[in-house]
């Protein structure tokens, strides 16, 4: 009869590996609605969550809520 996992195996087995490793990283220029400048970002995905986050950006410290990432839809505004 097999051992039933513990809490921690269970834990490991559907974690993804977050191992420290270098990130490929892409570089863009966007609008940043916090200053209202063009700021020089470098985007990688987030190996939890798969969603694209920014991890550094020129305008120093990464304290916003990266809404420079938020998708338009491209709709006028009313």
């Amino acid at each position: 009869m097999a051992m039933p996992l513990t809490e921690a195996e269970l834990f490991a087995r559907c974690t993804p590996n977050l191992t420290p490793r270098v990130l490929p990283t892409v570089s863009a220029r966007v609008y940043c609605p916090e200053t209202t400048e063009i700021r020089r970002i470098h985007i990688a995905m987030d190996p939890v969550t798969g969603r694209p986050a920014v991890v550094s950006c020129s305008a120093g410290d990464l304290t916003c809520e990266q809404v420079c990432l938020a998708p338009v839809d491209g709709a006028e505004p009313r």
